[in-house]
């Protein structure tokens, strides 16, 4: 087997393969997640590389030890230490986080077309799959190689989470999320009697600025009219989604709204994803402060029922599926601004690959992603019965991503989250129609009972949205802005 050395990268070439037909080529500066990586405070982009197969790949298929029928591998490796690879194939990405030869079902990814090895420390490795009989994958694939800006002891996920994300709430007085910053609830403005807050609260590896702060025309628009709005404060929760549970963050949210100061406080709340579990928690499982009184709850793609993505089990294609539709939003909605944004999501996402790698992570060390496994404890506490009091109305934003309904999405994009959406989440979910992250029925499901049709909000699939792209279709920011109007 010949080996091709670039930089730390070192390449091992199958021997039906010339080294001569592999190119190996530093990926240009201007590529989006590659400068959202770039700029991440906590992780050093290391590598960041083509490789290319300059002829066509028609290969005998061989049978692996286990009797499955495998392709040759371009083995690719780091001799950096820490280093952790992300490769790009045909639209998809995948971090290397697999576990045994030939991959363990229990945690394998269904999302990649490349099959990785299980990493060695400080010496990961990934096998690539050049080609399967039938297979349409490009023969050109993006590899990066990550790794932390600084050694870290004992819990890389809590270590990480605490330094990117501080509890507490968030001045939203301008749509420019530059100007977000955090505020005491002491210092919070209000006039004398009642008090509109629109609060804010996002999902899972976000923060108030990145779950909320996608530089995008239609949102921002709509945030200046609710900060515009008459006795109307705009509020944003930050909170940790990966050390601490829904419940958790709860508690932190109530008794920061136990010290805000205002005679009345009129509160309706705009959830994304797994903050609809925190909003909820607040309401039926803690209890709200006096003289706090929820009004309307907006939730947009929240898992009330939980989503098997979560579980354990599917970490590995949870990981590979947020990284692939975060580029997905770089690239077709937010540019450069939202690779500004999506900073802090890669980081999140690369403490949990990091921590699979070096620390074998179980659910009880991210108890924020395991809380959402459907038949979990807590989902089973929070769906118990225990509706909130008449005068809140539950709403909920659905979707059933499709990508053959979307007319203006590019192609090679097109393709994979085709592939992903009906090789991948749908198998997953029984078929049920969804985000690509939440199923519709996990959605509009609460307490145990489907909310009336009336507070179900559905966003056609032809509007190209998917779970991290509900504030950025029109279709969708419409009705948010019917919502909270």
């Amino acid at each position: 087997m010949a080996t091709i050395r670039h930089g730390d990268l070192v390449i091992e070439v199958p021997d039906d393969l010339s080294p001569d037909e592999v190119a190996v080529r530093d990926l240009p500066d201007d590529d989006p997640l590659a400068q959202a990586l770039s700029a991440a405070d906590d992780l050093a982009l290391v590598h960041k590389v083509t490789i290319t197969i300059d002829r066509p790949l028609i290969r005998t298929v061989e049978a692996s030890t286990s009797g499955r029928p495998v392709a040759p591998l371009l083995r690719v490796r780091s001799v950096g230490d820490g280093d952790v690879l992300l490769c790009e194939r045909g639209g998809c990405y995948s971090w290397a986080t697999h576990r045994g030869t030939p991959p363990d079902d229990d945690h394998v990814s269904a999302v990649r077309p490349t099959v990785f090895d299980e990493p060695r420390r400080g010496e990961p490795e990934l096998s690539i799959r050049l080609a399967a009989v039938g297979s349409a994958v490009p023969n050109t694939m993006q590899v990066f190689g990550i790794r932390l800006q600084r050694p870290m002891t004992g819990d890389v996920v809590a270590a990480l989470e605490s330094r990117i994300v501080r509890p507490s709430l968030v001045e939203i007085a301008d749509s420019d999320p530059r100007t977000w910053m955090p505020i005491r609830p002491a210092d919070v403005g209000f006039g004398s009697g009642t008090n509109r807050v629109v609060l804010l609260v996002h999902g899972t590896f976000s923060t108030t600025r990145t779950g909320f702060g996608w530089r995008e025309t239609g949102w921002r628009a709509v945030l200046d009219d609710l900060i515009g709005a008459e006795d109307t404060t705009v509020l944003g929760f930050t909170h940790r989604t990966l050390s601490e549970d829904p419940e958790q963050n709860a508690r932190q949210l109530v008794a920061l709204l136990d010290q805000l100061r205002a005679d009345r406080i009129d509160l309706d709340i705009l959830t994304y994803s797994r903050g609809a579990l925190v909003a909820r928690s607040a309401i039926e499982l803690v209890g709200l402060p006096v003289g706090v009184v929820v009004r309307d709850v907006t939730m947009l793609g929240g898992p009330n029922a939980g989503t098997l993505l979560a579980d354990r089990s599917n970490w590995s294609t949870l990981l590979d599926l947020y990284t692939t539709l975060l580029a997905d939003v770089i690239r077709r909605f937010a540019g450069a601004a939202g690779g500004a944004a999506a900073q802090r999501v890669l980081t999140l996402i690369f403490a949990v690959v990091k921590g699979i790698i070096d620390q074998a992570l179980d659910a009880e060390q991210v108890p924020g992603l395991a809380a959402m496994t459907p038949g979990s404890a807590f989902l089973d506490r929070l769906n118990a019965g225990s509706a909130p009091d008449g005068g809140v109305t539950y709403s909920t934003v659905v979707t059933d991503f499709e990508p053959s309904e979307v007319a203006d999405m590019p192609q090679q994009l097109s393709a994979a989250l085709a592939r992903i959406a009906d090789e991948v989440v749908d198998p997953l979910m029984g078929d049920a129609a969804n985000d690509l992250v939440v199923d519709v029925g996990s959605m509009s499901r609460v307490d145990g009972a489907d909310l009336a049709t009336t507070d179900i909000y559905r966003i056609p699939s032809s509007s190209g949205t998917h779970h991290l792209s509900y504030l950025l279709t029109d279709e969708s920011l419409r009705v948010v802005a019917q919502l909270l109007d």
